[in-house]
């Protein structure tokens, strides 16, 4: 079996209050358009996650409803309902990859959608190999809505390791314009 790891930065995020705490922020115009851009993508990829873990802030949930039913038009069937978890919440790369190696087969294909500096810090961590371009455009920049797909050659998630993850690809809505 492959393991396929898909880390997806929540989308632009409103500042408009600056009063709102930071977990009560949602997304804004720019966020609303490519959330569903970067579900296409995936789609369009024949990528399908077997298992969502979403942050519990508004901008990560946010950026799922928009994502998913993207992602669900691909035609491939419909995704499972994504499991919210507080501990995703400004998660660090340590804490993100530890989720990754605790998921347990059957599940091939997973989708984690939080936060920076831990999405852009566990892949980093993880990418050892994979087509240069994409890996130096995200080593520059892993901005929001961004999109790392990092395969590893286990068995199981438990086997996972720093500087082993084949970098497929790394999208950012940017990149699809």
């Amino acid at each position: 079996m492959v393991c396929r790891l898909i880390l997806l930065r929540h989308a632009k995020s409103s500042w408009d209050d600056p009063m709102l705490a930071d977990k009560a922020r949602s997304i804004n115009t720019r966020g609303r358009r490519d959330a569903p851009r970067m579900g296409a993508w995936l789609a369009n990829q024949g990528i399908r996650p077997d298992l969502v873990l979403v942050s519990t802030a508004i901008r990560t949930r946010e950026t799922w409803q928009l994502f998913g039913p993207a992602l669900n038009a691909g035609g491939q069937g419909v995704l499972k309902e994504p499991q919210f978890r507080d501990d995703l919440y400004h998660a660090e790369a340590t804490h993100l990859v530890d989720v990754a190696r605790a998921t347990e087969p059957p599940f091939g294909t997973l989708l984690l959608i939080g936060h920076n500096s831990g999405m852009e810090d566990a892949a980093a961590q993880l990418v050892g190999h994979g087509d240069d371009a994409a890996r130096r455009a995200m080593a520059a920049k892993f901005p929001t809505s961004a999109l790392a797909v990092i395969t590893f050659d286990v068995g199981l998630w438990r086997d996972i390791a720093a500087g082993t993850g084949h970098l497929d690809a790394f999208v950012t809505p940017k990149s699809l314009a």
